[in-house]
Parts: structure tokens; C-alpha cells; sequence
């Protein structure tokens, strides 16, 4: 499901760079609330939508969604992107030549794997009342490779699945809940 929401973002963001020259890049995107209505499973194909509110070399403001045949299963509002110098994350001429790529035939299918986030460690579990956990965030790791070169940055997208992942076993502790299928419908903030 965090995926969904990165894909939304990651069109915001190439929008961004692309208004900008590609002189500036968003980085550390901020959602006001992600809502989710509906899950995609292998071999659906996502239409997604950005609607930009404004973008300068600063920030970028946006909202989107993401549909599957129509259906919304994924919407994104008031979220905001600083913006930050490119050549402090990576090559220009490398993003500019993706965002070609981007535009024209696109990159060849299969190319994404997927991505294994680190695991977390339980630190403290009260069942039904809390649970800490801690995330060893690795030195080196494939996502690094784009996220960013030049100085890597953990994709906040890995966060906020980790923290989804935690609060539906939270929530499957509650008696009332526990053998329910769960699943996160909002994340605001």
C-alpha cells in the first residue's frame, strides 16, 4: 500500500523537477492524510493523478490518487515537498535523462524487484496498549542506489509501511479485533 502512495508522489516530484529544470528536487515529502480505499495486487496497473498546487525552487504543494479500472484505491491531500539543490543528491544530467526516458517509451518491464525493508525489533510490547520497536537503517542498501546517490536518504516510504505494519499488529492485539483482517485506512500527518 506505501507503494501506491510513493507512486503518486514520484509523479508530483518528477512534475516538480521537470517545472524547475531540474535544478532543484523534492525530498522528504510530508502527506497531510493518505487515505487508502482498496489494495493493488500483481499484474493490476495503477492510474495515477497529481494535481499540483504549487511548485517553485522552494517547495511543492500537491495532492493525488491512485485507481485501479476506475476504482480510487489510494488518495494523497495536502502534502508538501521542500525543495533542495540537485547537485547535493544527484546528477542532473542522470535525472533529466530518466525523465526522458520517463516520457518517452519508459523503463524496460521487470525492472523493479521490489525492495526488502529492514527488519524491525520489538523493544517493548504491551499487548493492546503499546509497542516500540527499533529500525536499523543499513550503511548500504539497493533503494540508496536512487534514493539519493549523493547523499542517501531512507525512503520514507519503508518508514511509513514500517509503522503501518506495527500499528495493525497493535490493533490485532485488541480482543475485539484480534483474528479480524485489518488493514490501514488512513495515515494523517
Amino acid at each position: 500500500a506505501a507503494l501506491m502512495a510513493e507512486a503518486v508522489g514520484q509523479l508530483a516530484a518528477w512534475s516538480a523537477m521537470s517545472s524547475v529544470e531540474f535544478t532543484h528536487r523534492p525530498v522528504a515529502g510530508l502527506a497531510g492524510e493518505t487515505r487508502y480505499h482498496g489494495a493493488a495486487v500483481q499484474g493490476e496497473t495503477l492510474q495515477l493523478a497529481a494535481e499540483i498546487e504549487r511548485c517553485d525552487d522552494e517547495a511543492i504543494a500537491y495532492g493525488g490518487t491512485a485507481s485501479i479500472d476506475g476504482r480510487r484505491v489510494l488518495e494523497l491531500t495536502h502534502c508538501v515537498g521542500p525543495m533542495l539543490p540537485m547537485e547535493e543528491f544527484d546528477a542532473p544530467g542522470a535525472v533529466r535523462a530518466d525523465f526522458v526516458t520517463l516520457m518517452g517509451s519508459g523503463a524496460p518491464s521487470g525492472r523493479f524487484a521490489g525492495v526488502d525493508a529492514p527488519p524491525l525489533a520489538i523493544t517493548e510490547h504491551g499487548a493492546g496498549e503499546r509497542l516500540h520497536a527499533m529500525l536499523h537503517v543499513p550503511e548500504t542498501a539497493t533503494y540508496f542506489d536512487d534514493h539519493f546517490p549523493r547523499r542517501p536518504v531512507y525512503p520514507g516510504t519503508l518508514l511509513m509501511d514500517n509503522l503501518s505494519t506495527l500499528a495493525l499488529q497493535l490493533a490485532g492485539d485488541l480482543p475485539a479485533l484480534h483474528g479480524s483482517r485489518l488493514a490501514v485506512a488512513r495515515v494523517r500527518d
